[in-house]
Parts: structure tokens; C-alpha cells; sequence
């Protein structure tokens, strides 16, 4: 083997090594890193002896997604929504939230979603949009004795059927606004801190 060759090949093991420090490093950089040192630590302890670079990166990998899927039960206290019935606003301008907006067995991940608006909405629509629309979260505007409501939705308004067309209350959609602002808030939290929230924040991802 030439001299060329022997630099060639240690050039390659070199760029080898500096693209397995890389991933690694993905899981550990940035201010708010996908997977907190006690969380490494823990997959690490993990591996056998005879684990490669390669297992490593699985079980780290693994860790995350498990970390990124948020139990509904944490859903719907870190959204606020826990409860029966719970209303933001007065008795004739307001919006409705209640438990059974997100159905039991909706565990929805945060993974592979950008930390803004459009990914926020997506993983709201995946919570919300499991349900029928007259179960999920609305906004409800009342005149008289008459009860209007405009429920969640990305595909275009959803009102009740006594809302005439078009809408003639902008204080319902006002409020439904107010409403779509909050919970989109409150999943951007969750996605820039990937799923580290109730349960999630135990153990060693603390």
C-alpha cells in the first residue's frame, strides 16, 4: 500500500468517525437537546458488551421516539382541558373543553413535528380530530336563549347547524380563535421540549 493510499484510507476512517460522533451528538445538542444526559446515560447501561455504535444509535433512536409519544392523559393536562365541562370566558361568550375531546386511547407523538404553527396544528388536529365534531372542544356564542357553537377543525369552519351561512356572529369565530391560539401554544411547548412533559419528565429523562 502507498503512502497515497494509507492517507486515503485513514482520510475515510476519519470522516467515518466524525459523521458516528455527529449522530450521536443529535440526540444530545442544542439548548433544548432531543434527549436529556440522564437519558443517555440510561440507554447506554443498556447495551452489552458486544453492542456497536450502530445498536447504540437504535436504542437511543428508540428512546426518543418512546419519549416523543405523549400519553392522552398528559395531553390533556398540559392543554388544560382535563375535566368535565370546563368553560374559558362568560356564561354567553366562551369555549368549551372536556375530556372526551381527546378519546381514550389518543397518545399522539410530537416527533417529526417542526416546533411553529404548522406543526403544532397537525398534532392538534391528530388530538382533537378523532373525535366527532360535536364532541370536540368548541367555541360557543349564546343569544338570547340560543346556543351557537363552532367546533375544532383544520378543514374548514364546522358550526353548529343553527349558524346560518355565512357566520352572522364574529364573536364566535373571535372566540373559537382565542381557542385555536391556546391549544396551538400550548403543543408548540410540547414539541420543542420533545414530549417531555407529565409522566415523561420522570425517571432519568429528568
Amino acid at each position: 500500500m502507498t503512502a497515497a493510499n494509507t492517507l486515503a484510507t485513514f482520510g475515510d476512517k476519519c470522516d467515518e468517525a466524525a459523521a458516528e460522533a455527529e449522530a450521536f451528538e443529535y440526540y444530545s445538542d442544542g439548548s433544548v437537546p432531543r434527549l436529556l444526559a440522564g437519558t443517555i446515560m440510561a440507554v447506554f447501561k443498556t447495551l452489552g458488551k458486544g453492542s456497536t455504535n450502530a445498536d447504540a444509535l437504535a436504542a437511543l433512536e428508540n428512546a426518543y421516539q418512546d419519549q416523543c409519544l405523549v400519553s392522552r392523559g398528559d395531553w390533556l393536562v398540559h392543554l388544560g382541558i382535563a375535566g368535565a365541562n370546563v368553560k374559558i370566558g362568560s356564561d354567553s361568550d366562551h369555549y368549551t373543553t372536556f375530556n372526551n375531546s381527546v378519546p381514550v386511547g389518543t397518545d399522539v407523538s410530537v416527533a417529526g413535528y417542526s416546533a411553529d404553527n404548522a406543526g403544532a396544528t397537525l398534532v392538534c388536529g391528530s388530538l382533537f380530530e378523532a373525535a366527532v365534531p360535536f364532541l370536540r372542544i368548541h367555541a360557543t356564542f349564546v343569544q338570547a336563549t340560543i346556543r351557537y357553537h363552532r367546533y375544532w377543525s383544520r378543514a374548514g369552519a364546522i358550526y353548529s347547524n343553527n349558524v346560518l351561512h355565512p357566520n352572522p356572529f364574529p364573536a364566535l369565530d373571535a372566540r373559537y380563535q382565542q381557542m385555536a391560539t391556546h391549544m396551538i401554544a400550548a403543543a408548540i411547548d410540547v414539541i420543542k421540549v420533545h414530549g417531555r412533559i407529565g409522566t415523561n419528565k420522570m425517571g432519568p429523562k429528568i
